[in-house]
């Protein structure tokens, strides 16, 4: 079974280390951390399963505008880690709809029930799976496809056809999964459900 793949956003680089080293612990597969906005963008091409963002990054982008950027491009669950607990601070990062929040000082068991919950699915399996199987064999493979964050353009030459067609099959399977037609709405429901 595939370990689960964690992006880490912290900018310091001795806790960030700390934090990968206790999730390789815990069983999961812990990417090169990000010390940045810029080198998390990049790590995402390594297309991880869930994030840990540190809430300030010293920078200009803060974790809640990479929070911003994941719902909008991404469709991974993460959670917040930070050392920052006024009401300023819980107000802007609750806008993202965070999976959790975790504060500093941490312990080394706050992060497996947190990205336990993080991953966990809202809908029984049963109810996935009765949706699933709804769809045709081609449609599947789409989904497990986008649920893998390929592009419409990377699933059209692995499947053999067209971008068009690729695009069409998405909107059918949005149509019977009945999700919103906003962006991404097709690859949270992949990524949390295949």
């Amino acid at each position: 079974m595939r370990k689960i793949r964690v992006l880490i956003v912290e900018d310091e680089f001795i806790t960030a280390d700390h934090i990968a080293d206790i999730l390789v612990e815990a069983g999961f597969e812990a990417l090169t951390p990000a010390l940045n906005y810029s080198e998390a963008i990049e790590l995402l091409k390594e297309k991880p399963d869930v994030a840990i963002l540190d809430i300030n990054l010293g920078a200009s982008k803060s974790g809640i505008d990479l929070a911003h950027y994941l719902n909008e491009n991404v469709g991974i669950p993460f959670v917040f880690l930070s050392s920052y607990v006024d009401q300023g601070t819980l107000d802007r990062a609750k806008k993202t709809f965070p999976k959790g929040f975790l504060t500093k000082p941490y312990k080394a068991n706050d992060f497996k029930a947190a990205l336990e919950m993080a991953l966990a699915e809202s809908p029984t399996k049963a109810e996935t799976n009765k949706k699933i199987d709804g769809l045709s064999e081609m449609e599947q493979r789409i989904v497990r496809a986008i649920g893998e964050h390929k592009t419409s353009k990377e699933i059209a030459v692995e499947l053999g056809i067209s971008i068009s067609t690729v695009k069409n099959h998405r909107h059918n399977i949005c149509r019977k999964l009945e999700l919103p037609s906003e962006n991404n709405a097709l690859l949270g429901w992949a990524i949390g459900n295949t």
